[in-house]
Parts: C-alpha cells; structure tokens; sequence
C-alpha cells in the first residue's frame, strides 16, 4: 500500500455520505503501521484533524501493530488526545484504544484517571481498558474492589469491576469485598 492510496482512502471517509464513509474507515485496516510512510502519513492527517470524533473514527479504523517504543510513541500521544475530548464517548474509546496499543507501565495513569471520571461510560471503558492492558497494580485493584462493593447490585459498573477483579490476586480481604460483590457468597 502506498501514501497515495492511503491519502485516496483518507479523504474518502470524509465522505458526507454516511455509507461511503464507513466503507473506506474500513479500507484503512489494510494499511500497515509498520512502514514508515504509512505510519508518518496517519500520524500527520491525525495531527491536522481538530475534531476529536473524526480522530477516533480514524484511529479506531487502524490495527493495532507492534512497533519499537519510539515509533509507538506519536501515536500513543494521539490515542492519548482523546481523553481530553469534552464527549464522554471519545474520552471512553480513547482509552480502550490505548490499551490496545499501550503495553508498556505508563498506561496505569490513564486507567486511573478513567476509572475516577465523572462520567459512567467512560468509568465503564476504563475498567474493559484495565481488562485489555497489562497494567495490574494495587492502586488499579484497589479502585476496582471499590467500584465494585459500592457500586449498586446488579449495575454494568459492579459487573465490570467484578470481571476485571478476575485478573488480579487478591488477598483474603480483598477476596470477601470480590466474592461479596459478585454475589456469590452464600449465607448457611
């Protein structure tokens, strides 16, 4: 694939025509992130692209690729832009988009930063981004036992907190608040 059919492809997601749009942002898989090129010409229509939804679109389009830290890091700066979107939808794909890239450690600060926003979809989205990245620490555990037990019984954040709980090794305490809050501790 070249830069010219990756430009072509480009403008012809920003087609007014809703069907035309969503057939060429699912052209944009085809190109790999590996060649430079490509990697440089996303990156730049990326940076000049002031509306976040159409960032996300674009971003949610490509394939996730392993790349060497430096070449991963522009990108990762544009998956991070998102979570300063004022919607709470991109704020919330920015951050699952992260973790499918993002493996390396300094992902935990997002996550945190997620699973303490305001919003509860984006709340919702950091858990499944904690689920999807490999950031397992205390404090990402201690902030899921939380959403968790105070979380009403039965609500998609106590599920998703309880699922991510999966991950994690839990201490006898931290195993009651778990088993408490996915309700399967059972009274004699």
């Amino acid at each position: 694939m070249s830069r010219a059919a990756l430009l072509a492809t480009l403008n012809c997601s920003e087609s007014a025509r809703r069907a035309v749009s969503q057939n060429c942002l699912g052209e944009l898989a085809r190109f790999s992130l590996s060649d430079p090129q490509i990697r440089d010409t996303f990156l730049a229509y990326l940076a000049t692209t002031r509306d976040p939804s159409r960032r996300e679109e674009v971003i949610s389009a490509m394939t996730p690729t392993p790349l060497p830290t430096d070449q991963l890091a522009p990108l990762l700066a544009q998956i991070q832009s998102l979570r300063e979107a004022d919607d709470p939808r991109i704020r919330a794909a920015g951050l699952v988009h992260l973790a499918q890239w993002d493996r390396g450690a300094a992902i935990e600060r997002p996550l945190r930063e997620g699973l303490d926003d305001a919003d509860p979809e984006v709340v919702r989205s950091a858990i499944t981004a904690v689920s999807l990245s490999n950031a397992r620490t205390d404090e990402l555990k201690q902030t899921l036992l939380l959403l968790a037990s105070d979380s009403p019984a039965g609500s998609e954040l106590r599920d998703a907190a309880v699922t991510a709980l999966r991950d994690f090794s839990l201490d006898a305490r931290e195993f009651a608040i778990y088993q408490n809050a996915s309700g399967s501790s059972r009274s004699p």
